[in-house]
């Protein structure tokens, strides 16, 4: 806004020209405002009176100064201006004697162009919450309508008409009703007067605005209560009658919103010391370490007792001048100092408190204590003898400070009823307690404490019996860990009533002796060794289950056996591979049901370096990995019975190599019209990895016909095969596999063959044939002439020469013509049967 010289400006209040207030003076211009230093914005205080540029309606008015219209008049002379006439900030802003109601008192400036007030409140906890604006003429105003529980900010301004003053201080109220003061007691007392303290409340302090404290006499029922206001937490009582008990309790208030809740009523007095101390000393457990505690327990004061609002312990160590005295308070007629050590001598005494007044008469006397403490008993089990309706349990002595113990506190309840208290009985004399009159079929727990006269021990472990009948163990079975004279058993607990189990009895004796007796045992664990047996015997066992007296089932009966187990059957391979052998084998023919287990042992072949490696298992296979390639190995097999293993089996060679091709394959001249015979050798590299062959044939001509398999030879057996129910005049190729287990090899040279009976087998009566027979007659007819008379003649007697002569001769005529009748015949018989292979060579070719 320019302002060019000479030029004149007219200031007017509002928009009107006229106005009733005479007081207005006139004695600006326009170049005074200039030089004043207006701003851009058009707006600048001069004596005291801001001036604002008015460029809209929307800037009439300002919620915080006065808003002047400004007039542009040329050529005209402004007479004179307003002077200050903005009321002064409301004083004294404050809370009323009615709900919700603030007043306050005039402004200290200006007061009287005030028209009227503006009364302004918003959430003080919500930023968003905007200034609610309420008018009137008085100076008390009711806010209304207001949310509960809630925070609010206040504040007052002054105006004249549109004109507006300054604002008061803001003020803060709530509509919260604040919780009761906590912690009310006795600062410190004189004969009639008492100070009250206190701490603020734990719920809606901040509504707080004052305290009211009240008190009357506990015991006059026509005396009323005096009531005293403050707003501190604390408050002094003076002109108290003396040797009179008080009651106090302080009110938290809200202004004139209504009271809030009442603290605790406490009372004043001396009261005397408590009587009646009791001290025990107690060993606890905390967080896996253990306390040795002295627990303390007391009567009230015999006087003035209703003084009491809590006693304090003191306690410190008897022969340590420089220990100070430990401090513990409570309300209760016991406390306990957890924090003592162990075999010391201390001193405490109990004094009894009102508030924080305590006074030396009001201690008791001084007592010493000792924290020497019987250690737990050892050894807790139950006897054997208890029933169905009793119990009996047995314990040792405690291993430290038994000479301490004066008696046994037994303690004992129903394990699974959380509702039954713990019973306690004590046990002066003897280390056994009986309990009767139990329900049957319960679980109970049991615990055994050692006492002094004046300390309570430690605790034993608690165990579990009750007054069931156990059910039949399950399971049983043989262990691995037997031997030649000694067998164990395992066995798992019962299904039924196993809780009740105390012990187990295991009973045994020999399987095929009936004249050997049953031999008993007693354990409480599930398993069991017998020893001293005999070798070489098989045995029978079973176990029963026990409670004390309370005989339970039996198991089932098992046999085992000290004996040996034969050696394993039939040694092989399922699976072998560049570096591994899985190596099965068959149960002992003898003595199988004893085997616990197997011992596989394996080598290299031909190294006397390589040492026997030894494998264990339970099954009829194993796998033995990280073999070395391309090598031979040794393996035995024995089965065990625990510890008394039997004997090997024989040895068996398997290898991890590959064996090369069958050598020299080739047809036998044994064949048909329907079969075909094919010869071949072992391989010449690697053939003792070789476990079996793979020999197969096809069509020659036929490409559509495929490999045919038609048989495995394993070795030793011969190296040959005979393929049967072939087409008869085709031609055939055959091929061999070497294998090693699944370890396929290489297969040989393929040989072809055929079914073409070009060449017949002819049989005839040959010259060769008739010669031999005639030259074989002469030895037929001397080995029928000696066989004869070989047992029958003296070759010394003449007679029986001259008869054997005879004989022999006769035998060689025989002979001569049964060999020349015989041969033909044997020809053609040998011919059949070379024809029919019942004759054929399983390792040379035919003739």
């Amino acid at each position: 806004m320019d302002f060019l010289s000479g030029e004149l400006l007219h200031w007017i209040l509002d928009d009107n020209k006229e106005h009733d207030n005479p007081n207005l003076l006139r004695a600006t211009t326009a170049t005074r405002l200039y030089q004043a230093g207006i701003d851009e914005q058009g707006h600048r205080s001069v004596d005291g009176i801001h001036y604002y540029k008015r460029t809209s309606e929307s800037q009439r008015e300002n919620d915080d100064i006065l808003t002047l219209d400004l007039v542009h008049i040329t050529n005209q002379t402004i007479q004179d201006t307003p002077r200050s006439c903005k009321p002064g900030a409301p004083k004294n802003l404050r809370r009323g004697s009615n709900y919700l109601e603030i007043v306050w008192d005039p402004p200290s400036t200006n007061a009287q162009f005030v028209t009227h007030y503006k009364v302004q409140y918003t959430d003080a906890n919500d930023s968003d919450d905007p200034w609610h604006s309420f008018e009137t003429d008085k100076r008390c105003f009711n806010v209304g309508k207001l949310e509960s529980n809630t925070y609010y900010q206040l504040r007052v301004q002054s105006a004249k008409g549109k004109i507006r003053g300054e604002c008061s201080k803001i003020i803060q109220m709530g509509t919260g009703k604040p919780g009761p003061p906590q912690n009310i007691r006795l600062s410190y007392r004189e004969p009639t007067c008492v100070e009250i303290v206190w701490d603020q409340p734990s719920t809606n302090a901040q509504f707080v605005t004052h305290y009211i404290l009240q008190y009357t006499k506990a015991n006059d029922l026509t005396d009323p209560w005096h009531s005293f206001q403050t707003t501190q937490l604390s408050m002094i009582t003076n002109n108290l009658e003396l040797n009179t008990v008080y009651e106090f309790y302080v009110q938290s208030v809200n202004g004139n919103m209504g009271v809030g809740a009442d603290s605790e009523i406490i009372t004043t007095g001396k009261p005397g010391p408590p009587v009646n101390i009791d001290a025990q000393v107690i060993s606890s457990i905390t967080g896996g370490s253990r306390k040795t505690v002295l627990k303390i327990s007391w009567d009230p004061p015999s006087t003035n007792a209703e003084f009491v609002t809590h006693y304090i312990l003191q306690y410190r160590k008897a022969k340590d001048s420089d220990d100070q005295w430990q401090s513990l308070e409570t309300k209760k007629l016991l406390t306990c100092a957890d924090d003592l050590e162990p075999n010391t001598v201390y001193y405490f005494y109990v004094q009894s408190a009102n508030g924080n007044i305590c006074e030396n008469d009001a201690c008791s006397e001084t007592f010493e204590m000792t924290t020497t403490i019987p250690g737990p008993p050892q050894h807790i089990r139950p006897s054997s003898n208890h029933g169905s309706e009793c119990l009996e349990i047995q314990w040792d002595p405690p291993s430290t400070n038994a000479e301490f113990v004066t008696h046994y506190i037994v303690h004992y309840t129903k394990a699974n009823d959380s509702d039954d208290p713990w019973h306690s009985a004590t046990v002066r004399e003897g280390l056994t307690f009986i309990t009767e009159s139990l329900e049957h079929n319960i679980l109970y727990e049991l615990y055994v404490q050692s006492a002094s006269d004046n300390t309570d021990g430690e605790n034993s472990e608690i165990i579990k019996i009750g007054t069931g009948k156990p059910g039949p163990p399950q399971h049983l079975r043989p262990s691995s860990n037997r031997g030649s004279t000694f067998l164990e058993i395992l066995w798992d607990k019962p299904f039924i009533n196993a809780q009740f189990v105390t012990h187990y009895i295991v009973w045994y004796t020999k399987a095929d002796d009936s004249e050997d007796p049953w031999h008993s045992f007693k354990t409480e664990h599930l398993s069991f060794k017998a020893k001293q047996l005999e070798s070489n015997t098989i045995y029978e066992f079973y176990v029963q289950s026990t409670n004390g007296k309370n005989a339970g089932e039996n198991s089932a009966t098992i046999q085992m056996g000290t004996v040996k187990p034969g050696p394993p059957k039939n040694i092989r391979s399922s699976h072998r591979g560049s570096t591994l052998l899985e190596i099965v084998w068959d149960k002992p023919s003898t003595n199988a049901k004893f085997v616990t287990h197997y011992i596989v042992q394996y080598t290299k072949v031909n190294d006397d370096k390589d040492p026997w490696h030894t494998l264990t298992t339970t099954k009829l296979s194993i796998k033995v990995d990280q073999l070395e390639n391309d090598t031979l190995y040794s393996i035995r097999v024995k089965s065990a019975n625990g510890k008394a293993s039997g004997k090997y089996c024989k040895i068996v060679n398997m290898g991890t190599g590959t064996p090369g091709p069958p050598q020299n394959v080739r047809p036998s001249s044994n064949r048909g019209a329907t079969f075909l015979k094919v010869r071949w050798n072992p391989p010449s590299t690697n053939a003792e990895f070789v476990t079996h062959y793979r020999v197969e044939y096809t069509k020659e001509h036929d490409p559509k016909d495929l490999w045919h398999l038609f048989k495995e030879t394993k070795v030793p057996k011969k190296l040959s095969a005979v393929a049967r129910n072939l087409k008869p005049d085709t031609d055939y190729i055959f091929r061999i596999l070497s294998a090693n287990g699944n370890i396929d090899g290489e297969y040989s040279k393929t040989v072809k063959m055929d079914t073409r009976l070009s060449k017949i087998v002819k049989v005839a009566v040959t010259p060769g044939a008739v010669i031999g027979g005639a030259l074989a007659f002469p030895i037929v007819g001397a080995a029928g002439a000696a066989a004869l008379v070989w047992e029958e003649i003296d070759p010394q007697n003449p007679v029986a020469k001259a008869a054997a002569g005879v004989l022999a001769a006769a035998a060689g005529v025989f002979g001569g013509v049964a060999g020349i009748v015989a041969a033909p015949v044997g020809g053609v018989v040998a011919a059949a049967a070379l024809h029919d292979q019942r004759c054929d060579s399983p390792q040379s070719d035919d003739d």
